[in-house]
């Protein structure tokens, strides 16, 4: 929930839609909305993170199935779907770990967010979709345990317009 709310809240903030319709917003409160961005990125990067950590003590989605082990409940071709749907998200998550350790685990000052996307051979639209991705990932285990879906409302979006709007006013 933590990667999704946070990114929506970032993608609100830093996307054209709503920087040019509220210029003056961004303005006027310019402080908060760069420490807002830049918080609402690291926390998107750090949750992204941890979903995917593959570190050996790490519950995550890399870990998961060799820590549950054989299982009735799942068959082995949804094992099979989950492990391709994990590979087909590697490149991505893969750049994000760049960005977490060169950007903002190990800061250097002249390391830009422009130069760590570039370098991790991302754009800012693949942190969304690799949030998007691991529910699917959640959701594709949950579905074969039948213990139903998890899903988003966009309400931070909401939210986060609200604001914008009420600072508008």
């Amino acid at each position: 929930w933590r990667a999704h709310a946070c990114w929506e809240a970032w993608w609100v903030m830093r996307g054209r839609r709503y920087r040019g319709k509220y210029s003056g917003v961004f303005e006027r409160y310019s402080d908060y909305f760069s420490v807002a961005i830049q918080s609402h990125f690291t926390a998107s990067v750090l949750a992204v993170w941890r979903l995917h950590d593959p570190g050996a003590g790490a519950v995550s989605l890399q870990t998961v199935p060799g820590r549950m082990g054989p299982r009735s409940d799942i068959p082995q071709a949804t094992l099979r779907e989950y492990r391709r749907r994990l590979r087909s998200i590697r490149a991505v998550v893969s750049g994000f770990e760049t960005i977490r350790h060169k950007f903002l685990a190990h800061r250097d000052p002249e390391y830009t967010v422009e130069r760590a996307f570039k370098e991790a051979k991302l754009k800012y639209r693949d942190l969304g979709q690799v949030v998007d991705a691991s529910l699917g990932l959640v959701n594709l285990l949950l579905r074969a345990r039948r213990l139903g879906t998890i899903s988003f409302d966009n309400s931070v979006t909401t939210d986060t317009v609200r604001v914008i709007r009420r600072l508008h006013q």
